[in-house]
Parts: C-alpha cells; sequence; structure tokens
C-alpha cells in the first residue's frame, strides 16, 4: 500500500527525558528526537532545525464535583471563580514561550464537533473574587492541586494566579502517571491532566472524559460530572450519518461543557519535534512521527 519509504531501516529508541532526547540529536545520534518541549526548542545549533505544528492536545484542570461535606466545587460559583481568575494567555506565553494557543472548549479547533462561537476566556480576577465571596469563601480557600511532575512550570503560575483572588493552592507533584492513579481512585479533588482527540472527533472526549461514568464509558471522568444530555449525545453521535447533524449534537455538548464548567481548559501545547537537517518531516495535528512519511530533502 503506498509508496515505499525511502529508508530501508529504523531504528526507535525510547528516551524518556526530552533533554536527552535534544543531546542525541545535536551529537548526530538522531535523526528526529520526538516531543520538545517549548523551552528546549528556544535552542539553536548546526545540523538540525525545530519543527512544530498546531496540536490536538486541551490540557485542563478538574474538579471532584461529587456531593460530599466541605468540597466547594459542587457550588458553580467556585468554578467560575477559578476560570475568570486564570490569566491564560500569560501561561502561554511564559510557560510554553507562545507555542500554543488559548482553548474555548475542551477540544482543540482542528477537530470535528469544534464549537467556533464559544467566546475566549476572560480573565477577571475582581469578578472571581467577588463569586468566592458569594459562595461564603470570602476569607480564602484552600485547595491541593495534583499535577504531573513535568508540569511544575503551570502549576506554580496557576497558584499565583488563584493567589491573587483569595486561594490558598497547595501544590502536589507526582510522577508518571500519578495524577490519573490517584484521580482513579477518587483520591483527588483538583488535579491537571489532557486530552488529545487523536480521532481528530470530540466525541472521544465526551465519551471518556465527560460521560457519567457507567458500563465502560467515562472512564476518564475523573470528577464524576454527570449531565443526561451530554450522555445522550455522547452514545448516540457516531449514529448520525448527517455530518451536519453531528457536528451540531458535538458542538451542543462543548456549549454545555463551558457553561456547567466541570473542567476548564487552560492550553494547547503545539507539536514539537527536532530534525537533522537534509530530512523532510511534515508535522501532524495529531503529533505521530509516521517513517515511511519522512523524505530525503532535495534542493
Amino acid at each position: 500500500w503506498g509508496a515505499p519509504p525511502e529508508f530501508p531501516e529504523l531504528l526507535m529508541r525510547p528516551v524518556p527525558e526530552a533533554g536527552e532526547r535534544l543531546r542525541l540529536l545535536q551529537r548526530g545520534d538522531a535523526d528526529i528526537a520526538y516531543a520538545m518541549t517549548p523551552e528546549l526548542a528556544e535552542r539553536k545549533g548546526p545540523g538540525f532545525r525545530f519543527l512544530r505544528g498546531p496540536g490536538l492536545g486541551v490540557f485542563y484542570l478538574g474538579f471532584d464535583l461529587r456531593d460530599r461535606p466541605g468540597n466547594p466545587f459542587t457550588d458553580r460559583r467556585v468554578r467560575e471563580a477559578f476560570h475568570l481568575a486564570l490569566d491564560r494567555e500569560a501561561i502561554v506565553h511564559q510557560v510554553l514561550r507562545g507555542r500554543g494557543g488559548i482553548p474555548t472548549q475542551p477540544v482543540a479547533p482542528l477537530v470535528l464537533g469544534f464549537e467556533p462561537d464559544l467566546p475566549a476566556p476572560r480573565h477577571d480576577p475582581a469578578q472571581a473574587m467577588r463569586l468566592l465571596a458569594e459562595a461564603g469563601h470570602g476569607r480564602g480557600l484552600s485547595v491541593r492541586l495534583d499535577f504531573p511532575r513535568a508540569r511544575s512550570e503551570v502549576a506554580r503560575l496557576v497558584q499565583e494566579q488563584l493567589g491573587r483572588v483569595g486561594v490558598k493552592l497547595a501544590l502536589n507533584p507526582l510522577p508518571g502517571d500519578g495524577v490519573h492513579d490517584l484521580a482513579k481512585r477518587g483520591e483527588s479533588s483538583f488535579f491537571l491532566a489532557g486530552w488529545s482527540c487523536s480521532s481528530g472527533e470530540a466525541s472521544e472526549f465526551f465519551e471518556f472524559c465527560l460521560h457519567t461514568p457507567q458500563k465502560g464509558l467515562g472512564a476518564g471522568n475523573y470528577g464524576f460530572y454527570s449531565n443526561p444530555r451530554v450522555d445522550e449525545i455522547a452514545e448516540t453521535n457516531a449514529a448520525l450519518l448527517d455530518a451536519r447533524k453531528r457536528q451540531a449534537a458535538l458542538r451542543e455538548a462543548a456549549r454545555i461543557a463551558m457553561h456547567e464548567l466541570p473542567l476548564l481548559p487552560l492550553f494547547i501545547e503545539d507539536n514539537i519535534f527536532g530534525v537533522r537537517d537534509g530530512l523532510l518531516v511534515k508535522p501532524r495535528a495529531d503529533g505521530e512521527i509516521r517513517p515511511a512519511e519522512v523524505k530525503r530533502l532535495r534542493r
């Protein structure tokens, strides 16, 4: 199927640390270095270059929405206050070095089901403080954020921004899949996570992350959010043969999510990878590098 690849041999080497992947590229011991961080992508050197393109992954802050004593996040005013307290432009500028975007909803613009009419999130600390006061937290609120250790810079900025509206945020960095493990056990009330719609369709996000946990659906719904209409859309949209009707249903689910705020979309990270000179690699939205598509650069 398709044209034969230009290269007869491929060696894939798992290297967990991004800095080491870059060093292999710099030494000429690698031709492609996958998943570079924005900070590393600022480095320049002979013999290689960085390529980037818009990604599909949306990172978000999730809440535990179970009705339990002392849980502040069951009150939508608190969730909206956090939403307004966040300065996403600062996160994209300072953490991503401008290599990313601000999401208006839980899925990225390239995804089928993206709702283009949703507005960009506002940054309004004064209104955030008013909402917290209305919800009974005028003297402040203390919560813990569980997050992947690799996202420490983001977490510190979130801590600083929420601190300005009276939220005392304790940071709990976790290795590997620690956030997911904690959240699956129902032991995380506030967490940083992300989801990439690699299928290119918003349906997978609503099926996995926002459907009421039941019968194999909602496995990643760590906040235990439940909305009958979102469940219905998640279960039935794939059977809609009219693409316009399916698009409309998925967009409705996005509007519901941004009205009820079971999670707060935080940033979209560009896909960045390093490549040796002489190779032609086209960035893909899903972040994949398909070796058969790698070509020699002909001048």
